[in-house]
């Protein structure tokens, strides 16, 4: 297939947007995900003791929260950060490692990708389960948006789930929920691009120029800027909407 341009657009302008504010909130995502990097680095080495797990904890608290985890309404926000330490642990254990930075999404019901989702939903549901829910752990909901923004932060194995990349991953034929189709259709968007993610990847690096984009941070990039656009449209004609039926009611009076 020929050069997709609006992918190529919506990447780029993400990236530029993250390069505006030497502060912004998009840049915690790279300070996460590089700690975890230098982390990987050292496992199964001479060096892993020296691994700084509460430093890990803390940078990824803070990412979920500059990506908007520690709203009013989620769990987490009762929580310190060191609720996220045994995941971290997790995450760094050598069985997990063909994971990072990997190109496809596991959609197989044995997949090492979904297998990780469970451990990980696992241990939040266990957390709230002990809030005096009443239940089980294994009727506890925990949002798919939150285990798969903290792969992107630490494997970068998979896009985050969230609503407005849901809206471009819908827009682009992909599906809107989380599930076994929707990975599949969006390991084919992958597969048919993988040389323009490739090339974008190699051009598009962290602030201390150490670590290119990984394909899934990307390929979230590429949604989220798009599903970003699609709700601004839909907010900006509905506000151009309610003016004009407020100028028509207007008329209408005198």
């Amino acid at each position: 297939m020929g050069e997709d341009l609006d992918m190529k657009e919506n990447v780029e302008a993400f990236f530029n947007e993250l390069k505006g504010d030497k502060h912004g909130r998009f840049l915690s995502w790279e300070h996460c995900y590089v700690r975890f990097q230098d982390a990987f680095a050292l496992v199964g080495g001479k060096k892993e003791d020296e691994i700084d797990y509460d430093r890990l904890t803390l940078d990824l608290a803070f990412y979920l929260a500059s990506w908007g985890m520690y709203r009013g309404s989620s769990f987490i926000l009762q929580k310190d950060y060191l609720v996220h330490l045994p995941v971290v642990k997790e995450l760094l254990k050598p069985k997990w490692k063909e994971l990072n930075n990997c190109h496809t999404l596991g959609s197989a019901d044995d997949s090492l990708f979904l297998k990780l989702m469970g451990v990980i939903e696992k241990h939040y549901a266990q957390v709230r389960a002990l809030d005096g829910e009443g239940r089980e752990w294994e009727d506890v909901v925990v949002s798919k948006t939150l285990i798969t923004k903290i792969l992107l932060g630490t494997l970068a194995c998979t896009p985050a789930f969230d609503e407005y990349f849901m809206k471009g991953s819908q827009a682009a034929g992909c599906g809107l929920n989380f599930g076994q189709r929707t990975l599949g259709r969006l390991n084919g968007y992958i597969n048919e691009r993988r040389g323009e993610f490739l090339k974008l990847s190699k051009r598009i690096k962290t602030r201390d120029g150490r670590y290119s984009y990984p394909l899934m941070k990307l390929l979230d990039m590429n949604f989220w800027w798009k599903g970003n656009k699609i709700a601004w449209i839909k907010k900006a004609e509905k506000e151009a909407k309610k003016t004009a039926d407020e100028k028509a009611a207007a008329a209408n009076r005198k």
